[in-house]
């Protein structure tokens, strides 16, 4: 009879042990699943992974956008160069000037600006990777491509 006792004491310490954590384990579920409209746990983590898998695909497409638009900002005219210079050395001070406009692969345009008496003068020339092919850079045009890039 005293260990039919001592059974049933262990048995009902083990019982109290469960419901004590049977009850956590109740109230951090009650936890989980309060701020959704889910009533069961399984519904609660559906709607994160849908979520997820949302902001997954989002930030896929948010790569590929911001990959594209760097490729194409490659293409942009960014870089600029000037110098200024006196093309005559009895006429004034460094009146003249030379802009030089590139992109990323020197590819752009240079602009020069000669001042003379009679007036401004304005020259253009291609460029394509830092070179012109119709006609020569003068030092002053290099100077300011390689400034710009």
């Amino acid at each position: 009879m005293e260990i039919s006792y001592i059974l049933i004491i262990g048995l009902l310490i083990w019982i109290s042990v469960l419901t004590f954590f049977i009850y956590k384990i109740n109230n951090h579920y009650q936890k989980l699943s309060s701020w959704s409209k889910k009533e069961s746990l399984s519904g609660v983590i559906e709607t994160i992974i849908e979520k997820y898998n949302l902001l997954d695909s989002q930030q896929e497409d948010l790569k590929k956008q911001l990959t594209e638009l760097g490729q194409v900002s490659k293409l942009h005219l960014t870089k600029i160069g000037l110098v200024r210079f006196n093309p005559f050395e009895r006429v004034g001070g460094e009146q003249s000037f030379i802009v030089a406009i590139v992109d990323s692969s020197i590819n752009g345009i240079v602009l020069t600006f000669l001042y003379t008496r009679d007036g401004v003068r304005v020259y253009t020339k291609k460029l394509a990777n830092g070179h012109c092919k119709e006609m020569e850079l003068s030092a002053e045009e290099k100077e300011a491509i390689k400034k710009a890039s």
